[in-house]
């Protein structure tokens, strides 16, 4: 079963400010939705635009309008707004979410195509580029022009490549010949240059590396020798120091008056300890040398006493004290210092002449005058002493050559470091711009395969819709000198159709500077109709959105044929219109009222919104006004009138008959009722029986109906005939009820009888010797006139 929209539901969507539901007969292929301008067509359309495509439909192509202001209804909010079609019993909505369209919903949506007035334009009038836009979603090579995009991309990325790596290689290769220059350019000939390079790069550093590191460390030993150095040598300074202060203090103690001056300092020591001793003694009699007995106080002031008489000599006594602690300390220093400074020179010595320097130290520094540092044997100090200030002050004046010569190698080093990364640098380049240079050039191949194939395809698919859209147009335009000749891509420019059409006999015309608008609406629709008719593959909705505006009355009735003709092409065809045209032709011809469900919408107003009516086709209100009471004589003679204008009109267009007619098309019933009694007794049907419920029996067995005495039934009535070459007028006609009523059911039957009541569609294709309809059970014979 086709998918085919059978409910759309509406909520406070722009012009529904109530709730609006509207059924659709899922049966009928093609829906009329008629409305005065106004009345909520494009509301409609652009709800089903909502849920299907996710957009907002005419407003997307409004840049004065918002979407979440103007897609709600006037007094609503975006929060409010809610939409709903049914197609075969699923159900998919569609809500606003700030400026955004929310679905939801069972995936795949119906495939809805929607042709609006301003896509119209823009398919015949815009610049190619936005042609194209508007047929980019038909023409689905959106992942291959994503390709061709990323080709592109990856062809300038793998050209910036070779470009980087040719600059890396202009670079590195003038560096090379800058160091090779500065190194005297051995060789002198043109490609010497990249051999040195070459032979450079590959030299074995590792000796020279050991060397630098060697004398490095020889460098940091002869820093750490001497700072060593000038410190025991400080140290022994102040050593020496500390003895003659220790000698000034025994000296000055000794020229002092009275036994002798350190026996004094001796007897004042003492008596202070005495001093000490009495004051700790709480119960002292006897005397603690002699035990002779003694008064504590009396000894306790007699010794104060003297001690002050001897503070001169507790002075003293205390610088020679103060003297010989400095002294000691100083020698304990200095030992230290000195151990510290022979430890150093050792590992000096042991460093210097080691094999890697051997060949660096001076002339006169040899192993052997160096033999007991080397051997650590430490029994002899002043010996060791004596050469480690020795080697310590040789080696400190080599200094500044060690530190040239480290230098110097230190700069073969980075040469031959900067050799290698200049020359790796070059290799890398090379490699890199030849690998870069080869994917460019496959890339560009690549690329126009790719683009090549994309244009083939899609101008394969514009080829087979400009002959379908020149069928189309042929169709809507019969006997005119123009049309569409070709739609054909640029290649150079992306996304751009352009459109060549022919006009009086001249091709390859732009259809803008010669059509007029009526022909260039056309002419769009027609390109729109082939190309989603191309693209479809009849699983698509399409829907017209009010967009022939500017084609007479002629054409409006060839585009509705075309589009019955075409809407089998289609899961479903809906057009909405403000033509009473359009609607007086789906409601008063069989065929087109058998495959029609024609919605009419009344006027609009804020507090009712959108007002969704039923239009009865034109078989279905003639039965129903029969049926009505009071009788409606007027209304009934006019319904019959048109119904049977429309019948009798098919049957003069199909066997050819010269019946006079207007440039509009427009006729009077009694001149065609005068010309189809010449044929009537020629026509019958043939359709299979059937059962009181319309269905054929089996085995099928044809009825063969003639058509001769209802077409005379309906002619032979008197009012009729007094109607030729002007129109009905029941109001002055002075005609019987039961007339009226007679001709009415005869125009219902003999309506019913052409069209076939399975397919909805009159006998009007050939056939062998009859006309039949598009399922073959209704037949009309004959297929010539005799």
């Amino acid at each position: 079963m086709a998918d085919r929209i059978e409910m759309i539901r509406l909520r406070c969507c722009r012009g529904a400010t109530n709730s609006t539901d509207i059924s659709i007969d899922k049966d009928k292929p093609f829906i009329l939705i008629y409305g005065e301008n106004g009345t909520g067509k494009s509301t409609i359309i652009d709800a089903i635009d909502m849920v299907c495509n996710g957009t907002c439909g005419s407003l997307d192509s409004r840049s004065s309008a918002s979407v979440k202001e103007h897609v709600p209804a006037i007094g609503s909010k975006a929060t409010d707004v809610e939409v709903e079609i049914v197609v075969n019993g699923a159900s998919w909505r569609a809500k606003l979410k700030g400026s955004r369209v929310v679905g939801s919903g069972p995936e795949p949506r119906p495939a809805v195509c929607i042709l609006r007035r301003s896509q119209l334009q823009r398919l015949v009038e815009a610049q190619p580029a936005a042609r194209y836009k508007e047929l980019a979603r038909f023409i689905d090579v959106a992942g291959v022009e994503a390709s061709e995009q990323a080709l592109k991309d990856a062809i300038r990325d793998a050209y910036a490549s070779a470009e980087s790596e040719s600059r890396s290689r202009q670079e590195a290769d003038g560096a090379l010949r800058t160091l090779w220059k500065a190194e005297g350019a051995p060789g002198q000939s043109s490609g010497s240059y990249l051999d040195w390079a070459a032979e450079k790069s590959a030299a074995d550093t590792t000796v020279l590396q050991d060397v630098a590191k060697q004398l490095e460390g020889l460098l940091k030993c002869i820093a750490r020798t001497v700072s060593a150095l000038d410190a025991a040598s400080k140290a022994h300074i102040y050593k020496k120091e500390m003895v003659s202060e220790r000698q000034i203090a025994l000296d000055y103690a000794d020229a002092m008056q009275g036994i002798s001056g350190l026996a004094s300092i001796g007897l004042s020591e003492l008596l202070e300890e005495v001093n000490r001793y009495i004051a700790l003694a709480t119960n002292l009699s006897l005397c603690p040398l002699c035990e002779q007995p003694v008064v504590a106080e009396d000894i306790r002031i007699e010794i104060s006493n003297r001690l002050n008489r001897m503070s001169q000599y507790r002075v003293a006594g205390q610088r020679v004290r103060n003297s010989q602690l400095a002294l000691e300390s100083a020698e304990k220093v200095a030992a230290q210092f000195r151990a510290y400074f022979v430890e150093e020179a050792v590992a000096l010595a042991q460093f210097a002449f080691s094999p890697q320097l051997d060949q660096y130290l001076p002339a006169g520094i040899h192993a052997s005058d160096y033999a007991l540092l080397t051997s650590s044997n430490f029994e002899v100090e002043k010996a060791i002493l004596k050469q480690a200030r020795l080697l310590t002050g040789c080696l400190d004046c080599e200094r500044d050559n060690f530190e040239q010569l480290r230098n110097s190698v230190q700069r073969d080093l980075s040469q031959f470091h900067a050799i290698r990364i200049q020359y790796k640098r070059l290799s890398d380049a090379t490699d890199g711009w030849r690998l870069a240079n080869e994917l460019h050039l496959r890339l560009k191949r690549a690329h126009v395969i790719v683009h090549r194939e994309r244009i083939q395809y899609s101008q394969a698919i514009l080829d087979a819709v400009s002959s379908e859209c020149s069928r189309l147009y042929s169709r809507i335009h019969p006997g005119e000198r123009l049309g569409m000749d070709r739609l054909r891509l640029d290649e150079n420019l992306r996304g751009s159709l352009h459109q060549d059409g022919n006009f009086e006999g001249i091709d390859s015309v732009p259809p803008q500077a010669f059509f007029s608008e009526s022909h260039l609406d056309t002419l769009g629709f027609c390109f729109w109709l082939a190309v989603a008719k191309h693209t479809s593959k009849g699983q698509t909705i399409v829907a017209l959105d009010d967009v022939f505006g500017s084609a007479d009355s002629a054409h409006i009735m060839r585009i509705i044929e075309l589009l019955m003709e075409e809407c089998d092409a289609f899961n479903q065809v809906l057009v909405t219109t403000h033509s009473r045209a359009w609607r007086d032709a789906h409601r008063y011809d069989p065929a087109l009222a058998n495959k029609t469900h024609v919605i009419e919408l009344g006027r609009w107003k804020r507090s009712r919104g959108i007002r969704p009516q039923r239009t009865i086709v034109a078989i279905e209100d003639l039965v129903c006004k029969l049926e009505e009471t009071p009788f409606d004589l007027e209304s009934i003679a006019g319904t019959a009138e048109i119904l049977l204008g429309q019948v009798l009109d098919h049957l003069t267009l199909l066997y050819r008959l010269r019946v006079p007619r207007s440039l509009d098309g427009d006729y009077v019933l009694g001149d065609l009722a005068r010309w189809i009694t010449t044929i009537a007794k020629q026509l019958k049907v043939r359709q299979p029986r059937r059962n009181p419920d319309g269905e054929p029996i089996f085995p099928v067995d044809e009825e063969e109906i003639p058509i001769g005495p209802f077409l005379e039934g309906i002619t032979s009535m008197t009012y009729l005939r007094n109607q030729v070459g002007r129109r009905f007028d029941a109001r002055g006609a002075h005609i019987l009820e039961v007339d009226v009523k007679a001709f009415a059911n005869l125009t219902v039957e003999l309506a019913r009888l052409l069209v076939c009541i399975r397919c909805g569609e009159p006998a009007c294709q050939i056939k062998g010797w009859y006309f039949t309809c598009s399922c073959n059970e209704l037949k009309m014979e004959p297929l010539e006139l005799v």
